[in-house]
């Protein structure tokens, strides 16, 4: 049987440092989501481009609560232009966005202050009414501006918990994509096996695919984040996943991975060259392996139906030797002009 694998990208703006500093506003979808430079391209379009290229298409989680900051009309264009893509568009929420939505409202109704205070971007830190409300609010918001039923979620920095899933279920959202076995506020406190489909309160949590290494970041777990770790290092746990039968390998990406800013104000940024090469070497070793793998989105996951993992599989180690090269060519990328 094949592998499915599910190219996920987190699609959403940036506070852009306006907590910090109260004369600055969160960036924008040019900045942030498209990443335009000119006449070029470098953040969904690209990803698209690539993704196009080889016959694929990837589930975009699209963050929802920051549209009463950038405006309906600003949402909407970036959510149909995903569609018209023919790519597959899924839940996402940060609740920064809606605390300082609330905040500007404070600022027009008292004028300025000098400060902001820093309100948790997690949802399972939300008193669990609060949580309902804001998921509510991102759900009816995406099934308008897509004409969808959203079918999958992810907990912006997969800050999930039991209480976020029984809110999924009443939504009638399938699937959740939030459990991060190397994040300690993916599901705290609640150790379910890393990469196994599990169903949790009738919801399916088809999880983001981690790694062993020997290297002691995270305590020794990674995940398939293609912008944080190398080409070797996602084809070991391809190759790993596939020998081993697992179901399902779930990779992250963001809308804004393939650039190097200049600063947290996006005052300029750059083609990060490194990272859009691995996107496009990772699509063209999955077309050509597809006698081992299937690219797929969560949307046709949940169409053709999940099984839960009967028994826990092993997960992928890469050593120690790989990690050590992709933190050496890391600390290199991290210069503005490399």
């Amino acid at each position: 049987m094949r592998t499915k694998f599910i190219f996920s990208v987190d699609t959403e703006i940036s506070m852009g440092g306006a907590w910090a500093y109260p004369a600055r506003r969160p960036l924008s979808i040019d900045q942030r989501i498209f990443c335009r430079k000119g006449d070029q391209l470098w953040g969904v379009s690209l990803i698209a481009d690539v993704l196009e290229r080889y016959g694929m298409k990837a589930t975009f989680f699209c963050e929802m609560l920051a549209s009463e900051i950038i405006g309906v009309g600003e949402t909407e264009r970036y959510i149909h232009y995903l569609l018209e893509r023919g790519q597959d568009v899924q839940l996402h929420l940060h609740p920064v966005f809606w605390f300082y939505a609330r905040h500007l409202e404070l600022l027009r109704n008292s004028g300025p202050v000098r400060t902001l205070p820093g309100l948790t971007d997690c949802c399972l830190e939300l008193p669990p009414e609060l949580e309902d409300e804001l998921l509510t609010l991102g759900y009816e918001q995406l099934k308008r501006f897509s004409g969808q039923h959203p079918i999958a979620f992810r907990a912006g920095g997969y800050a999930a918990d039991d209480d976020t899933v029984r809110i999924l279920g009443r939504l009638g959202i399938a699937i959740d994509s939030s459990y991060n076995r190397a994040s300690p506020q993916s599901f705290p406190g609640c150790q379910l096996p890393a990469n196994d489909v599990r169903k949790m309160e009738g919801v399916w949590e088809v999880p983001v695919t981690v790694f062993r290494m020997s290297y002691p970041q995270n305590g020794g777990l990674m995940p398939f984040e293609i912008s944080a770790i190398s080409l070797r290092e996602m084809k070991m746990v391809l190759e790993h996943a596939h020998a081993v039968g697992l179901e399902v390998v779930v990779a992250v990406f963001h809308s804004f991975s393939a650039v190097k800013p200049k600063d947290i104000f996006y005052t300029d940024f750059r083609l990060d060259r490194i990272v859009a090469r691995r996107l496009r070497c990772l699509a063209q070793y999955l077309a050509d392996n597809s006698d081992k793998f299937e690219v797929t989105t969560f949307r046709e996951l949940g169409q053709g139906g999940l099984s839960e993992s009967l028994r826990s599989l092993p997960m992928a180690h890469v050593g120690l030797l790989a990690p050590l090269l992709r933190k050496a060519v890391q600390a290199v990328n991290r210069l503005y002009w490399v």
